[in-house]
């Protein structure tokens, strides 16, 4: 078994055998998970899922004795984020679009976990409210009241509605009362490792954040630290009134993010972990099993992800469930309200989420769910992290997947797969849909290069701020990218694509204009093509701290200068320079990316007579949401490759 799961690794190495990769439906990659969002109840008893039901994503509870699920909520809109509050209860949050230029919002709901008692605890914001303002404080879910057990903590803008207050509610019956004054302004909480709010965040998105800190002897607000700039990070992650220190992440003073244990009382730090290579953004901070008052592990993502344990005890139970479960990257998730059962979820680049629940009486380990029980690893490529020296001098990473039957030798057309954003990053798992993008391409034949640009996160503040105002650093990022695999001898130098959704597909078209000898086709999925229509949209929909964050990084299209520079970078300026094929899509009710950028595009290339596929639909968003949807699109771009694929010898 374990050498079956090798066995493409193996090719890659010896470059001696070829296995044959067959084209796999694109259902296997594209449809829906079984479940998604896994959570283990208080007392261990039961685990609760998001899964789609009716086409919406609904909440459904398993009894871990029977193993017996239940579907507890009937939505008429997607559930898409829910807790546990107690061991009979839970609350949930749905989305609502209203309209086209309208941002997501929604309320808050409770029901018991056999699916009665269900009731409204906010209603969704209607009116002006649902518009896309994001000086408005939307009601938003804190944490569990440490005082009650049938108590939950919001922030809810009723004094202010830019700047809210705490509430604690009763999860049966919705009644409210004031815990915490904002008299410093946060924009946003966060609470200690206790469930007591503790720090208030006061925030501009263009300029300095505020870290107030309410202290635990006094209840007062305090100034704990000041951030000068716009990403800057300090990120308390533990925190327990009867220490005299806590967890923080911060990149304060410093190129890359690391963690400091901070001493709330004389304001001094030690550093207690740093990457030398990659920000430690911790994704997971895992607490003593126990007690669970501290943190006593994270997780992050280097070039693959990472845990590293500051406590030799909880160091030895990772060792151990990693032995038991090889070749996965494993986090452990959860942990019972007794500390005697764990929540661990494993993945890879080749398996999606697989959720175990371990006893740690008698070390009992129980597969709970596969969300993607279908993939089969033996017939998905490897994802390699990959790097090189870019022209600058800087080191730039990304991985590399490679068709099954890859030869070394043998080089083989390549797609350039560039992530969204800009300001996020491609990373090693499979995690969700998405994810399986580089797979599906590989297994038409095409090596993947997802290339982690100028301006991702995760690489330091310097490799993140090359991108500002440097559009060009972040085209070539890419553009070399792909030369760095032909003369690595993976990818043929006349066989090469590029395919991106949002900033991605910004940088497809981009690609296709400014390198259109070297890029031979473009899929572009909900991309920009005009920066200075796009950047200013965001007034018409009334988000002028977006309109900011944009014009900060890059340029106000406002200013005559910068309006040149925007112009001269938008893929619309130099269509007439265009050669290779585009496949469009997009859907009419994106709130982030105006569909009026994709119908821009349509037009030119209309008047050019130029080659392109089109799918446009009325009732998705700035996504593939809708599983039905996302594999029509996926089965067009199948289509839109075929001639691709048999000129360059793919197929017969």
């Amino acid at each position: 078994m374990i050498l079956k799961k090798l066995f493409p690794l193996l090719v890659l190495l010896l470059g001696s055998v070829a296995l044959h990769a067959e084209d796999l439906p694109v259902e296997y990659f594209f449809k829906d998970p079984t479940f998604r969002s896994v959570k283990l109840s208080p007392d261990g008893t039961h685990i609760a899922v998001l899964v789609r039901y009716n086409d919406i994503m609904n909440l459904a509870v398993i009894e871990l004795a029977t193993n017996k699920p239940e579907i507890i909520t009937l939505e008429k809109q997607d559930i898409s984020r829910y807790y546990w509050i107690n061991n009979d209860r839970l609350i949930y949050m749905t989305d609502k679009v209203t309209d086209t230029k309208l941002e997501r919002t929604g309320g808050i709901f409770a029901v018991n976990k056999n699916g009665k008692k269900g009731r409204v605890l906010v209603v969704p914001p209607g009116g002006d409210d649902t518009k896309a303002n994001y000086n408005v404080a939307i009601p938003q879910y804190i944490g569990p009241d440490p005082d009650s057990e049938k108590r939950i903590l919001l922030s809810i803008g009723k004094r202010s509605r830019t700047h809210p207050d705490i509430y604690s509610m009763d999860i049966n019956n919705g009644r409210e009362k004031r815990v915490v004054l904002n008299t410093v302004n946060a924009r946003y909480f966060t609470t200690d490792i206790n469930d007591n709010v503790r720090f208030g965040f006061e925030t501009e998105l263009v300029g300095k954040t505020t870290v107030h800190f309410l202290h635990p002897e006094t209840d007062k607000w305090e100034v704990l630290t000041e951030l000068p700039e716009t990403d800057a990070d300090w990120l308390p992650l533990d925190f327990s009134p009867d220490r005299d220190t806590f967890l923080v992440q911060t990149n304060l003073d410093r190129d890359r993010t690391v963690i400091l244990r901070f001493n709330w009382k004389d304001l001094t730090s030690e550093l207690v972990y740093e990457d030398p290579e990659f920000d430690v953004n911790v994704d997971n901070l895992i607490t003593e099993i126990k007690k669970q008052d501290r943190g006593v592990g994270i997780v992050y993502e280097a070039e693959k992800p990472k845990a590293v344990y500051f406590d030799e005890q909880h160091k030895k139970l990772q060792a151990m469930i990693d032995s038991a479960l090889p070749n996965t990257f494993n986090e452990i998730l959860q942990t019972d309200e007794q500390g005697g059962k764990l929540l661990i979820v494993s993945s890879s680049d080749r398996i999606m989420p697989t959720y175990y629940l371990l006893d740690l009486n008698g070390f009992k380990l129980s597969e709970l769910t596969n969300i993607a029980p279908w993939l089969d690893p033996s017939k998905a490529s490897r994802k390699l992290p990959i790097s090189f020296t870019a022209s600058d001098g800087e080191t730039v990473h990304g991985y590399l997947t490679l068709p099954l039957d890859f030869q070394a030798g043998n080089p083989v057309p390549l797609i350039l797969n560039p992530h969204g954003g800009p300001w996020a990053r491609d990373t090693w798992r499979l995690q969700w849909y998405f994810d399986n993008e580089p797979q599906f391409y590989a297994n038409r034949g095409f090596a993947v290069l997802q290339v982690n640009f100028r301006g991702s996160t995760g690489f330091g503040s310097k490799f993140f701020n090359d991108h500002k105002q440097n559009i060009e650093r972040m085209y070539l990022d890419t553009i070399e990218a792909a030369q760095w695999a032909i003369d690595q001898g993976y990818a043929h130098p006349d066989r090469v694509g590029i395919a991106g959704a949002s900033w991605g597909g910004y940088k497809t078209m981009l690609c296709l204009v400014k390198s259109p000898d070297l890029i031979k086709f473009g899929i572009n999925l909900f991309g920009v093509v005009d920066l200075n229509e796009a950047i200013l949209t965001y007034l018409q929909w009334n988000r002028e701290e977006a309109y900011d964050y944009w014009s900060e990084k890059f340029y106000d299209p406002k200013d005559p200068e910068g309006k040149a520079y925007l112009r001269e970078w938008s893929p619309i300026t130099h269509i007439d320079d265009i050669k290779g094929p585009v496949f469009i899509y997009h859907g009419v009710r994106d709130y982030n990316v105006d569909i009026e950028q994709s119908r821009m595009l349509v037009n030119a290339l209309d008047r050019l007579h130029h080659p392109y596929t089109k799918v446009f639909d009325a009732d998705e968003m700035h996504s593939l949401e809708n599983p039905e949807l996302r594999i029509r699109v996926y089965s067009e771009i199948d289509s839109f490759l075929m001639p691709f694929r048999k000129k360059w010898g793919l197929i017969d």
